[in-house]
C-alpha cells in the first residue's frame, strides 16, 4: 500500500498492510593524519574521510577542549591557521549527518606541532692550509627533527643538508681568516631556519714551517766555513762563513759559541 522513504498516506478503499521499517544513521570520520609539523601562524590543512550510511556528511574542525573553530562544511578537508606561539595544540574533525544533524562522529585527537629552530656552532678553530675542519654545532627545535648544512661568509651554501654534527670540510689552502655559518632547518617545515652565529677559521702553518705560496714548509739549508788555525800566544781567530737557505721562515743567521781557552 505504501513504498518510499517519504511521508506514506494510505486511502483506505479496502483492507490494507502497512509497514515501516527503520535504518540506524551512522556516521564516521578519519583523520587522514594524527600529527602535523607547521610553522608559526601558518595555514594546516586537516584532510578526513567522513563516511554515512545515508546521504551526505558535513564536517568542522575543533579544538582540543572541543570548542568549534569553523562551521560545518563538506569537502574532506579543513584549513586553519595556526597560533603565533610555538608549542603542540590538539584538535578534532566532527562530522554529521546533513539530513540528520544529531547524528555525529568525532575523530581522534589530531596533534599540531607549531615549530622553531635554533642553533649553536663552536666558533673558532685554529688549523694548517687546506686541512679538513669538524665543524660541530648544536640543533634545537620545538618539535620533530632538524638538518643542517655549512654556508661561507657570503651565506652560500657550502654543504648539503645533514642530520647530525659534525659537518666535514676542506679548509682553503692559503693563509688567513675564513669566515662560515652553520644553518639548520626543520626536516618537514623547512621555511622554519636558524643560522649560527659566524665562524671563524684561521689558516696557519704549524711552527717549524712557513708558507711558501702553496705550501707550508720547513726551512732547509747549506753552511760552510773556512779553516781556523789558532797561533801560539792568541785565543781567537777568523773564519769566513757561507750559507744559503730556502724556505726560511723569516730570517737566517748563523750563531757560532766557541770556547774562550
Amino acid at each position: 500500500a505504501c513504498t518510499g522513504t517519504s511521508t506514506c498516506t494510505v486511502s483506505m478503499t479496502t483492507a490494507k498492510s502497512v509497514t515501516a521499517t527503520f535504518s540506524v544513521v551512522s556516521v564516521t570520520v578519519t583523520p587522514t593524519a594524527t600529527t602535523y609539523y607547521t610553522a608559526r601562524s601558518a595555514n594546516n590543512t586537516f584532510g578526513f574521510t567522513s563516511t554515512t550510511s545515508t546521504g551526505t556528511t558535513e564536517c568542522r574542525l575543533l579544538n582540543s577542549s572541543s570548542t568549534a573553530l569553523t562551521s560545518y562544511a563538506t569537502g574532506t578537508s579543513i584549513v586553519y591557521g595556526m597560533p603565533a606561539t610555538a608549542g603542540s595544540y590538539g584538535y578534532y574533525i566532527q562530522c554529521r549527518n546533513v539530513a540528520y544533524p544529531t547524528k555525529i562522529a568525532t575523530s581522534s585527537l589530531i596533534t599540531v606541532n607549531v615549530v622553531t629552530v635554533g642553533v649553536t656552532a663552536t666558533t673558532s678553530y685554529s688549523k694548517t692550509p687546506a686541512s679538513s675542519v669538524a665543524f660541530a654545532y648544536t640543533p634545537t627545535t620545538t618539535a620533530g627533527s632538524t638538518e643542517c648544512a655549512l654556508l661561507n661568509s657570503s651565506l652560500t651554501a657550502l654543504t648539503s643538508y645533514q642530520a647530525s654534527s659534525p659537518i666535514n670540510y676542506t679548509n682553503p689552502n692559503g693563509i688567513g681568516s675564513y669566515g662560515y655559518y652553520v644553518r639548520c632547518r626543520h626536516t618537514v617545515v623547512t621555511s622554519e631556519i636558524a643560522t649560527s652565529a659566524l665562524i671563524t677559521v684561521t689558516s696557519a702553518c704549524t711552527t717549524g714551517t712557513s708558507w711558501n705560496g702553496s705550501a707550508c714548509v720547513t726551512p732547509t739549508g747549506t753552511l760552510t766555513a773556512s779553516n781556523c788555525s789558532i797561533t801560539a800566544g792568541n785565543n781567537t781567530c777568523q773564519t769566513l762563513l757561507n750559507w744559503n737557505t730556502s724556505n726560511p721562515i723569516t730570517t737566517s743567521a748563523v750563531t757560532t759559541n766557541y770556547p774562550s781557552s
